[in-house]
């Protein structure tokens, strides 16, 4: 005795304990399955993160390592990264707050990307070393910006979450 069972637009006869001669019927569904929850999240995907900026001061701009934001170039092929970054100032300065979105693909030696930003100039920009993604952002208050470079301890955090397209080939 099988029981029917509706996965996506597919409806199979699914075994039940001890059933025999269903393999096929079997197979199929998880075959189905796989194919549904590797898009809800994959190898070198990265579930929703964020995280404090912290970085060196070079020049009047702040540098480092977006952590976590990070892709393994062994078996990404492609990358598409969506979030928000949040600058909050020590002050009564109302928060900025800067959508992104970020596409990219990887060509053997490094992440080509574009990025579009919506909402509030935070003067932050992304680039790339192999599969680490950094950032550098003017580490200016707004107030000063005529004045000159004064490090603020204002607050830039980052959330965002990514999907990875992969080489199936390297896991075989």
């Amino acid at each position: 005795m099988s029981s029917t069972r509706i996965l996506g637009d597919e409806i199979y006869d699914y075994p039940d304990t001890g059933d025999i001669n269903y393999g096929e019927e079997a197979s199929g569904w998880v075959e189905s399955a796989t194919a549904i929850l590797n898009g809800v999240s994959g190898p070198g995907d990265i579930p929703t993160t964020e995280v404090t900026l912290v970085g060196t001061l070079v020049g009047d701009r702040r540098e480092g390592d977006v952590t976590n934001m990070t892709f393994n170039t062994a078996f990404v092929q492609s990358i598409e990264i969506s979030g928000f970054i949040k600058r909050t100032y020590s002050d009564a300065t109302p928060d900025q707050v800067e959508e992104f979105y970020i596409k990219g693909a990887y060509n053997g030696t490094t992440i080509n990307f574009s990025v579009e930003y919506t909402g509030d100039d935070t003067e932050f920009e992304f680039s790339s070393n192999g599969g680490q993604f950094k950032f550098s952002y003017l580490d200016l208050h707004p107030a000063q910006i005529t004045a000159g470079p004064t490090a603020l301890n204002d607050v830039i955090s980052v959330k965002f979450s990514a999907k990875a397209k992969i080489d199936e080939e390297y896991f075989t």
